[in-house]
């Protein structure tokens, strides 16, 4: 009976303090209390309204290209929390609060109606199409929102690295030798044999990674596991001298000409903006130490056209990979016979690696399967934390 008589106190003590917190009071001073913010589970939404706008080829398509079958849908659906109503068709329901397409239409934004609170476009980047009409209609002025997935960096990042080193290695002309029976690339350093083809050794080399986003963290850490020096750029936050964890320093992005020179691998990461377009130009290319290599897994455009060609005609740089061209297929008939830019034989030289703008993996199963659980992380936060901490917004006036 002395234990309980003893207990009794200290358990009414701490319903007390629960009853306090739940009320919002401050404990922690006796007789102070405050008003709490409210948490998660108070933020939730009873009901939230998604559809996902199907179009492209056959009306059956997600983001115009990418296969949304009914196993995606299925797998999408599954994810979401029960609070989510989720449909998928060419028409978008009115009370919609959450539209996924990447390339609607005013009518689709509108058929929304007034309650529309958030645009998810289904892959990294913003469509200057879309860009323009979400401007231009004011649908921005209006409070709408938009919204990225990045479900397919790691196998962007992964094509980064790929390229890097097959331009590196010279990976291709070394194969195509190969294929003929010719082992010269080898070469044997004795008298009156030919001298090795050339590759670039990446142990304790400078490698600059231009955006220190999903994809280019992901190339950053794998660069710094061989034993590379990384130099990360990004747009804002202030210099880190500090370096990362796997010896990674980031830099502000207007430190680009002060790290070129030493970059004996420049990884392009960043999106097409007015302000990065045209970024590499001339002079930067100028800039880069001989037998340099640069992949471009970003957009195009961050490198001028003319500039690069030039470069790697002239032996200025060492060679390239690039997965992002100049010049695309305008149809589904065009897809065999559309060379990657209208001014330039890119085609023609050796000490290029090209990739028909396939890093981010589009159409296969398991990322199609990424890319809904993706699109579930992102709509379930707006149910459990409230439209304003949904991640991977886009600022619309930079377009990214």
């Amino acid at each position: 009976m002395a234990y309980l008589r003893l207990r009794l106190p200290l358990a009414l003590t701490a319903a007390a303090l629960e009853l306090r917190h739940r009320r919002g009071l401050n404990c922690s001073k006796p007789g102070a209390y405050f008003v709490r913010p409210l948490v998660a589970e108070e933020a939730k939404l009873t009901e939230l309204r998604v559809h996902v706008l199907m179009g492209g080829f056959g009306s059956a398509r997600l983001a115009g290209w990418s296969r949304a079958t009914p196993t995606d849908q299925k797998e999408l659906l599954q994810r979401l929390r029960p609070e989510v109503q989720c449909t998928f068709g060419p028409t978008p329901p009115q009370g919609t609060q959450i539209l996924v397409s990447a390339f609607p239409s005013q009518q689709d934004l509108d058929a929304c109606g007034s309650g529309l609170k958030v645009l998810v476009i289904p892959f990294a980047g913003l469509p200057v199409a879309t860009k323009n009409l979400v401007t231009d209609a004011g649908f921005i002025k209006n409070g709408l929102r938009l919204h990225n997935v990045h479900h397919n960096s790691s196998t962007t990042a992964e094509m980064a690295v790929a390229l890097g080193l097959a331009a590196a290695k010279q990976l291709l002309p070394a194969d195509r030798s190969l294929r003929k029976g010719d082992w010269s690339p080898r070469g044997i350093p004795s008298y009156g044999d030919p001298d090795p083809m050339f590759q670039l050794g990446l142990d304790g080399q400078t490698a600059l990674v231009l955006g220190y986003g999903e994809v280019g963290r992901r190339v950053s850490r794998i660069l710094a596991a061989m034993n590379m020096r990384v130099i990360a750029t990004r747009k804002s936050g202030g210099d880190r001298q500090q370096p990362e964890p796997g010896s990674i320093v980031v830099r502000e992005a207007s430190a680009l000409h002060e790290l070129l020179p030493d970059a004996q691998m420049l990884f392009v990461c960043v999106p097409h903006a007015a302000e990065t377009e045209g970024l590499i130009n001339t002079k930067e290319l100028a800039l880069l130490p001989d037998k340099a290599v640069i992949v471009n897994v970003g957009r195009a455009d961050v490198i001028n056209e003319e500039a690069l060609y030039h470069a790697l005609q002239d032996g200025r740089i060492m060679g390239a990979g690039v997965d992002c061209w100049y010049k695309y297929p305008p149809d589904f008939k065009s897809r065999n016979n559309t060379p990657v830019s209208e001014k330039f034989n890119f085609a023609g030289l050796d000490n290029l690696v090209m990739s028909p703008h396939r890093a981010g993996s589009v159409g296969l199963l398991a990322t199609e399967r990424l890319r809904m659980a993706a699109l579930a992380e992102l709509i379930n936060t707006a149910v459990t934390h409230g439209f304003d901490s949904m991640p991977n917004r886009i600022d619309v006036e930079k377009g990214y």
